[in-house]
């Protein structure tokens, strides 16, 4: 991962990519093809004194090395504790 602090550490920018594996990789109905997935993300958080907020965009797919390639796009929000 890459992360990139602005403002005097009020905003940190992240960026990075690796490789996953899925233990399972039919989950209901979905099949994403076979256990060996990629992971990227981007994202930011606002450090506010002892409180942070973020924001994280996050896709997995097996970039077509396998026939079945559906992909799982993720937006995940958090709210932390800094001590």
């Amino acid at each position: 991962d890459v992360v990139l602090s602005l403002v005097d550490g009020l905003w940190d920018i992240e960026g990075g990519f690796r490789p996953t594996w899925l233990f399972k990789h039919k989950i209901g109905e979905d099949d994403f093809g076979g256990p060996v997935q990629f992971s990227s993300h981007v994202g930011a958080t606002l450090n506010l004194d002892q409180i942070a907020l973020s924001y994280r965009y996050q896709h997995i797919s097996n970039s077509d090395i396998y026939n079945e390639n559906p992909g799982l796009d993720l937006h995940l929000v958090g709210i932390g504790v800094r001590f």
